[in-house]
């Protein structure tokens, strides 16, 4: 995966994860959602890097930059001429592989319309957001636009924050899917979604 597909991920999930808690009440998922603001603002500073990097590379001059981010040509090039900062671009930890089978196995469990261990891991946001259905009500629709689940591919993790994050490619009986789901340390389940494969 190339820096900006990485990027790209890595702000999806750690905004979404901000999300979330910002819909509850005040103190709800604290230590996730601290965790996921900080890696959001380590990925938005490795973002801003590589887009400075890339005007530098068009001929952009240093005080038009600054002009854009609205600092002097000074402050612009003392922060963004040198290497991006060891604190925003240190490799996360690989998770281990203990928290990726409990992972994959909730991704299983969604495409057997196995719900109620969904429901027992569910975030109270997820829960919330939900409803008195329940997320079988929301998983329904998944095999209903999709298709049923034919074969997975192998999961990718790695962990955004202190949050897990898997995502596998699965081949339906209607259209590819790319299943992506975020997991907490404690197993709660924080985030699980579907696209077509080949979207964007």
């Amino acid at each position: 995966m190339d820096d900006r597909s990485r990027l790209r991920d890595e702000i999806s999930v750690a905004s979404a994860l901000c999300l979330g808690p910002l819909a509850d009440a005040p103190g709800a998922q604290v230590q996730q959602s601290l965790a996921a603001a900080a890696h959001l603002a380590d990925t938005a500073e490795r973002t801003l890097h590589l887009f400075v990097a890339e005007a530098r590379a068009t001929g952009m001059t240093w005080a038009a930059i600054g002009e854009q981010l609205g600092i002097t040509r000074q402050a612009a090039q003392k922060r963004f001429g040198r290497q991006v900062p060891l604190k925003v671009t240190r490799p996360q930890p690989d998770p281990s592989a203990s928290q990726v089978a409990a992972a994959v196995g909730l991704l299983d469990a969604a495409a057997e319309r196995r719900y109620e261990e969904l429901e027992q891991r569910a975030s109270a946001h997820i829960r919330r957001m939900a409803g008195s259905g329940g997320v079988a009500r929301a998983f329904d629709a998944v095999p209903a636009v999709y298709g049923e689940l034919t074969r997975a591919g192998p999961p990718q993790a790695r962990l955004i924050g202190r949050v897990l994050h898997v995502s596998r490619i699965e081949e339906r009986t209607g259209r590819a899917t790319r299943a992506e789901i975020t997991v907490a340390e404690d197993g709660t389940l924080l985030g699980l979604a579907y696209t077509e494969s080949d979207a964007e």
